[in-house]
């Protein structure tokens, strides 16, 4: 929802700008100091079709998954008789739901989590 939210609050242009900044920890422009440099990604703003096609492909596809993992971890939840069987179910559900987040975090490169950090 934070995702498909973020996207619609982009401002719009004809073409889909993205801007790097630099600056020292302190949030200082320039280099001066013996401060480490930090480079700030960020879209400035994006294009309708590239939106469209964000909101259709990527934001509408995870709300449909996590809805349909939701509906049925609590139907598989809820068929659960045991005290045990309930913290081992809940446990491998909370598995299933994280699973999407590790992958992205093990396989992308930093730069995609920064942009998507600044989004």
């Amino acid at each position: 929802y934070r995702y498909s939210k973020d996207l619609m609050s982009l401002p719009r242009h004809r073409q889909t700008r993205v801007v790097c900044d630099e600056g020292g920890d302190d949030g200082s422009a320039g280099g001066e100091s013996l401060v480490r440099l930090v480079v700030v990604t960020r879209i400035e703003s994006m294009c309708s079709f590239r939106l469209w096609c964000l909101l259709i492909f990527v934001a509408f596809p995870r709300m449909l998954i996590s809805g349909i993992l939701g509906v049925i971890g609590v139907l598989y939840l809820s068929n659960t008789f045991s005290m045990e069987d309930l913290i081992l179910n809940s446990m491998a559900l909370a598995f299933v739901l994280q699973l999407d987040e590790m992958i992205f975090s093990i396989f992308s490169p930093k730069r995609l989590h920064t942009l998507l950090h600044n989004l």
